[in-house]
């Protein structure tokens, strides 16, 4: 711990889940107060952190930001609940998943395989109704409209790399040398993080 109490940085075991529940939502409530100026180099910085996470976690990430965002904006006159209602739903549902990435990633592995097509049916249905409050958001605050622009952005991203990795399970398609790769590094391929080279997963990259 440090001396203020916060967690150092060799406490954090999973620095993807720290970020995903603390940072990043820390940070978006920074920018909507006007405390952090939401520029392009943070925008790109929000950008490559989501990127990088893998898709429950990702998620899971974009439904803490939106959950600061309704927090921020339901006083407004637009009808905010179903985003409210829809990242709380997220949130419990695959929180307990992402919980698994500190105590055990092999379990975590076993179960995110089969909870594919849940993830990708979550992740569309978040991404319309993002959308529908992003364009609601634009004549009353910018910096809220903008940040769920970048969250859309990701979870396209996300979307597609779950969405390929169904159709791979559906088509009984493994990678020869599955047997060969650790335990560890299973996730980061299926996420399309690290791939061999005659594979057909495409890596989503971070976009500038």
């Amino acid at each position: 711990m440090n001396d203020d109490g916060s967690r150092g940085t060799r406490d954090i075991k999973n620095p993807a889940l720290f970020r995903a529940e603390y940072l990043l939502p820390t940070i978006i409530k920074g920018v909507l107060n006007r405390q952090i100026a939401l520029n392009a180099e943070a925008e790109h910085s929000i950008h490559t952190v989501i990127s990088e996470m893998e898709p429950d976690i990702a998620l899971l990430c974009c439904a803490n930001i939106a959950k600061e965002i309704y927090g921020y904006e339901k006083t407004r006159e637009l009808d905010l609940a179903f985003l409210g209602n829809l990242s709380d739903k997220i949130i419990k549902e695959f929180r307990p998943l992402c919980a698994l990435a500190e105590t055990n990633p092999d379990h975590r592995t076993a179960k995110l395989k089969a909870m594919l097509p849940r993830l990708a049916d979550q992740m569309e249905k978040f991404m319309d109704n993002m959308d529908l409050t992003r364009v609601g958001l634009e004549i009353y605050d910018t910096n809220a409209a903008s940040i769920l622009n970048i969250l859309l952005i990701q979870l396209q991203g996300q979307f597609l790399i779950v969405d390929q990795l169904i159709e791979i399970q559906e088509s009984s398609i493994v990678y020869e040398d599955e047997e060969d790769i650790a335990p560890e590094d299973m996730l980061s391929v299926m996420a399309g993080i690290s791939v061999k080279e005659d594979s057909n997963i495409i890596p989503f990259r971070p976009r500038p």
